[in-house]
């Protein structure tokens, strides 16, 4: 016959196993979808300021600068640009890859529309950074998860 006592003991292992795992998931599941919203909110502040600096350039110093400034750019942040001048005899500019998936953003100099800018930032140092940062958080959380599973149970066979 089944002891009472053990019984619960059973049923309370179980009840402090299925809690824990299931908050371990929660906690991960949040944390993903946090990392994720500000890792694409970063990406689309970078771009819009990569614009903003573009418009500048066009304005105060002329074109060829901001062609000039947008090759360095697609070096220096592993990003894919292409750039086309919506005025006749205007400018194109691509990197060696052209982007393919990209962000259209529209330049504009004095109120008008002057060029189009096309940014994919896949391949960039900001989404490679996220992703070993989240296979680190979650190699430590699976570090914790185990430990407290092993805590728990040898905390119950104590009991």
């Amino acid at each position: 016959m089944l002891d009472l006592r053990r019984f619960l003991k059973q049923k309370l292992f179980l009840f402090f196993t299925i809690l824990y795992t299931a908050i371990f998931i929660i906690v991960n599941v949040v944390f993903f979808f946090t990392n994720n919203a500000y890792i694409n909110d970063t990406i689309d502040r970078e771009n819009t300021s990569l614009v903003e600096m573009t418009e500048h350039l066009i304005t105060y110093t002329g074109e060829d600068n901001a062609l000039v400034f947008l090759e360095h750019y697609g070096h220096t942040h592993s990003v894919y640009l292409s750039y086309e001048a919506l005025t006749e005899g205007g400018e194109t500019f691509e990197t060696s890859t052209p982007p393919a998936n990209g962000n259209e953003y529209t330049i504009t100099v004095n109120g008008d529309p002057y060029a189009r800018l096309n940014v994919n930032n896949d391949q960039s140092e900001l989404v490679s950074k996220n992703g070993t940062y989240l296979l680190i958080f979650n190699g430590i959380l699976i570090g914790i998860y185990a430990l407290g599973l092993w805590l728990f149970s040898t905390y119950f066979k104590k009991q």
